[in-house]
């Protein structure tokens, strides 16, 4: 499979300016990419994750049916083809060279030799782009228990930070020391 579909921290919008992938001929770069800040700072953004992304292509803005939560630092996706929902995400095209993918799954904790102890999976889904047309792409998806978390509305984790950034903003501050 030539293509990832990713929905949290890979988001082509959380990555520094500096590491962002190159689009694919024909394809603009997400609208919302400018009204938010990436996920890190250039100077603490990983290593194994500078040259992954120098690797891959920006293919587009996709869909596919499931849920998506909030696990802190990062969502978790569980996908399921009979969902009322969504989880957004963007597409990367992935290049012939093995070591991309391994380097992956080393940074979402997936091992293929042991995948019931991973804390991601790396599973096939099919993909809906913007246009329509659909896309055989892996996805990272949580392996561990999701009771307690909490579910993203519209399954879209840029909109979900740019809400909880706006609520950050707009709640009144508290004195640290009343007097």
């Amino acid at each position: 499979m030539r293509h990832l579909f990713v929905y949290g921290t890979l988001r082509w919008s959380l990555i520094p300016d500096a590491y962002r992938p190159k689009c694919a001929p024909g394809v603009l770069p997400p609208a919302e990419g400018s009204s938010l800040t990436p996920l890190w700072h250039q100077e603490n953004f990983p290593g194994l994750l500078q040259a992954v992304l120098q690797q891959v292509t920006y293919g587009g803005t996709g869909q596919v049916r499931g849920r998506l939560y909030d696990l802190g630092p990062y969502p978790a996706a569980v996908v399921d083809a009979n969902a009322d929902s969504v989880i957004v995400g963007d597409v990367y095209l992935l290049p012939p060279d093995p070591a991309v993918l391994v380097s992956l799954d080393a940074y979402e904790e997936y091992d293929a030799r042991y995948p019931e102890r991973s804390l991601f999976r790396r599973v096939p889904v099919t993909v809906t782009l913007e246009n329509e047309q659909h896309l055989d792409c892996w996805i990272y998806v949580y392996n561990r228990d999701l009771s307690h978390a909490i579910l993203i509305p519209q399954g879209d984790y840029l909109q979900y930070r740019r809400w909880n950034y706006a609520q950050t903003l707009s709640s009144p501050v508290r004195e640290a020391f009343p007097s």
